[in-house]
């Protein structure tokens, strides 16, 4: 097991109960506020290979100037081309989701099925979308949510980076802005085969530190089964973030309507008492 921790960030990777090596790769940079996770895959190391080639390639291309989808697409390259320079890492590849800080905004980007949530107000809110064939039938209306839950084909990705022609490469990109008090979660689906969204929000709610946090998901998903490899790494708004609006009642307006009501009313009598008296 690794642990990984700063003030702004903690991670967390493990190679989980079933597997005898981890082909998870992490990135942490909160100087210059970047950070990647990978969940390698092909044999005879390929997997760990080609995580370890995207959470190097992409942080060198983005400090050399490049946006992070072409940042994105040059370790898919690096990965194609160390495939066929050795036979025996052919197929390789790797999902990567990735978070680039720019101020108190980001910019999120991922290829696979790892994930990226945001955890805001006691609100988790998965922001990246899996390409997986699964993900497209539960789009097209083919499946429902729990259909999908338990497909035989979940684990089946439609892009990831190494493994498809660089025409067929899936991106994905989001941007979005902190607010005070925000967690953003990156995590390979050794975490989220584990667990339901709905325990991963209950985990955070427990948890007031972003590294009680890491390690409380960590064993959670170990405890669940542990079935693949599991890596996980939780990030907190800076500290300067603005505010957030307050989270309005669903009732206000509502509320707001019987209190229009009420005073219209109010108004009335008081302008036929008043009449009478006169």
């Amino acid at each position: 097991m690794s642990h990984s921790h700063s003030s702004r960030s903690s991670a967390q990777t493990h190679p989980g109960h079933k597997r005898n090596q981890n082909q998870d790769s992490l990135h942490m940079d909160d100087g210059h506020g970047l950070w990647v996770v990978a969940d390698g895959m092909g044999g005879h190391h390929g997997g760990e290979i080609a995580s370890a080639i995207a959470c190097e390639e992409i942080p060198e291309r983005i400090s050399q100037g490049a946006d992070i989808e072409a940042a994105l697409r040059a370790a898919h390259q690096k990965i194609v081309t160390r495939g066929v320079a050795q036979p025996e890492l052919r197929g390789m590849g790797t999902t990567v989701v990735v978070v680039r800080e720019q101020g108190n905004e980001y910019e999120i980007a991922w290829s696979g099925d790892s994930r990226i949530y945001r955890w805001r107000k006691g609100r988790l809110v998965q922001r990246s979308e899996d390409h997986s064939i699964v993900q497209r039938m539960l789009k097209s209306g083919l499946l429902s949510e729990q259909q999908a839950k338990t497909h035989p084909h979940q684990h089946v990705i439609s892009s990831c980076l190494g493994s498809t022609s660089a025409e067929g490469l899936e991106i994905g990109y989001q941007r979005d802005a902190w607010e005070q008090g925000d967690w953003l979660l990156l995590c390979s689906d050794g975490l989220t085969d584990e667990l339901e969204d709905d325990q991963i929000a209950a985990i955070l709610a427990r948890h007031r530190t972003i590294d009680d946090a890491s390690n409380a998901l960590l064993q959670a998903a170990l405890d669940s089964g542990g079935r693949d490899n599991v890596t996980l790494a939780l990030i907190q708004a800076p500290a300067d973030a603005p505010v957030g609006m307050v989270t309005r009642n669903p009732m206000f307006p509502l509320l707001l309507g019987i209190a229009g009501v009420v005073i219209a009313l109010g108004i009335l009598l008081a302008v036929e008492f008043f009449g009478k008296s006169a």
